[in-house]
């Protein structure tokens, strides 16, 4: 079996923006309508309003920064679901061009990546203070696949880096730091150019905005 799973985490506030998310259901439209030959799960701590027909809906429990919460919540349905491949993607960033599916191989990572840039590396530097060592081209957590054994276990890795830097804004230098100690494949094979809007991209699994 195939899945593709999201967050929509809603009860605290996104560090980045200063506010929560509306739970509106209607934020998934766009990665639903895309998914094709997989089952779409939602891991969601507010009932959302409007929910997608076509997805399996999961309540979890509500906690602090959403940013690392979401990869506590993914190794609990990790941990539990039949899936032999799966894909965990942000809910309203991604939406699937291509199925990947019969083109993955096992043991192998996939996730997104940006370009490297003075900007990135500064904000990097700014939001979190365990980021030294992470240098770029940057692995992006928005997109992130595999056989589900391996992707099960990096992301076990990931929540407990994680909680070893707690005081970081967002997940990207942990994501960045687990990521080396794996096989990884990223680039316009996986998705496209970060911020493209890609629609017609001949190759790549993953529109990433």
């Amino acid at each position: 079996m195939n899945a593709v799973v999201t967050t929509l985490l809603c009860s605290a506030p996104d560090p980045q923006r200063g506010e929560r998310w509306d739970p509106d259901g209607h934020l998934l439209d766009t990665l639903a309508g895309s998914i094709t030959a997989a089952e779409l799960t939602v891991l969601h701590d507010t009932p959302p309003r409007h929910p997608v027909p076509a997805a399996n809906y999961r309540a979890v429990t509500p906690s602090a920064n959403p940013y690392h919460h979401r990869w506590t919540v993914l190794a609990d349905w990790l941990a539990t679901t039949s899936a032999e491949w799966v894909w965990c993607v942000d809910a309203t960033d991604v939406e699937m061009l291509h199925e990947p599916w019969g083109h993955m191989e096992p043991g192998v990572i996939y996730c997104g990546s940006e370009p490297s840039t003075e900007v990135a590396e500064e904000w990097l530097a700014e939001n979190h203070p365990s980021a030294g060592g992470v240098v770029g081209p940057l692995l992006n957590a928005g997109i992130l696949g595999g056989d589900v054994v391996t992707v099960r276990a990096f992301v076990s890795e990931l929540v407990a880096e994680l909680a070893a830097c707690g005081d970081d804004l967002t997940d990207m230098a942990a994501f960045n730091r687990v990521a080396a100690g794996f096989e990884v494949v990223t680039g316009e094979r996986v998705h496209t150019s970060f911020r493209g809007y890609e629609h017609d991209h001949p190759t790549a699994w993953w529109r990433h905005k």
